[in-house]
């Protein structure tokens, strides 16, 4: 599965957010959306998923564009993990996870689905919260049965916004380990906004780099992750290095 971004453009109130991005992933892949607060980060994954409509350009998968198909065709199409995941109705974790498989147990849940929710629950090590109330959580508890949920829906394309940006260490290590297995055994595509260039080059295929809305540079990680380019988008030095088949950044101080 392919999926073009052709010159997309958004604007809100006549404020530009996004202008002429274009860039293309495959299936199997892990795209990491890099750059400052306000570059549009977020609301590029939105306009990929359908959930704002673009105000110029388009999204296509495998050559169909996307705002032809059916809503129920691009909710089975994309999963999304918002970066917030606050919430105030009083559930489960399991019948959250669970609400992943929504759209294939039109209502009627089969042990198929149980089994593929008590297995997600098991790799994401939430086994021992899942009877626990969501608002009863902390925020990086959340994140993660979010993601969960994300995963029991079973799309071939994941959109992820700062996915690790409420997890500790080991946590964002254990879950992007799990996104990037399923990416490579499963055949999913990822892709996701995040802050940390370093847990960008230890997972990304792919890199988007955003600045003043566009695109600054994109490619892999050598490619995009270097002193310049962090000099120039970031407006900070850093020094860049590669150790053990991973590309480090390090701050230096101003």
């Amino acid at each position: 599965m392919k999926l073009q971004v052709n010159k997309l453009g958004f604007s809100y109130e006549k404020t530009p957010i996004l202008k002429n991005i274009s860039f293309e992933t495959n299936s199997g892949e892990i795209t990491c959306l890099l750059g400052p607060n306000g570059t549009g980060k977020t609301t590029l994954l939105k306009c990929i998923s359908r959930l704002i409509t673009p105000s110029l350009g388009n999204v296509f998968v495998d050559g169909v564009l996307i705002n032809k198909m059916k809503t129920k065709e691009i909710s089975k199409l994309f999963s999304y993990v918002p970066q917030s995941t606050h919430s105030t109705f009083p559930i489960s974790v399991i019948d959250i996870v669970l609400m992943g498989r929504v759209q294939s147990i039109n209502f009627k849940v089969k042990e198929e689905d149980k089994q593929i929710v008590f297995n997600i629950l098991e790799e994401m090590n939430l086994n021992n919260i899942a009877f626990k109330n969501i608002n009863s959580l902390s925020g990086g508890e959340r994140q993660r049965v979010f993601i969960a949920k994300a995963i029991a829906q079973q799309s071939p394309i994941i959109l992820l916004d700062e996915p690790t940006s409420s997890l500790d260490m080991k946590n964002q290590l254990e879950t992007l380990d799990i996104i990037s297995s399923l990416a490579k055994e499963k055949n999913i595509m990822a892709i996701m906004s995040i802050h940390d260039l370093n847990i960008a080059s230890m997972y990304a295929d792919k890199i988007i780099m955003l600045k003043n809305c566009g695109v600054y540079a994109s490619g892999n990680t050598e490619e995009v992750i270097n002193e310049e380019n962090i000099k120039q988008v970031y407006g900070v030095k850093a020094k860049v290095e590669n150790r053990d088949e991973i590309r480090y950044t390090f701050l230096c101080k101003q």
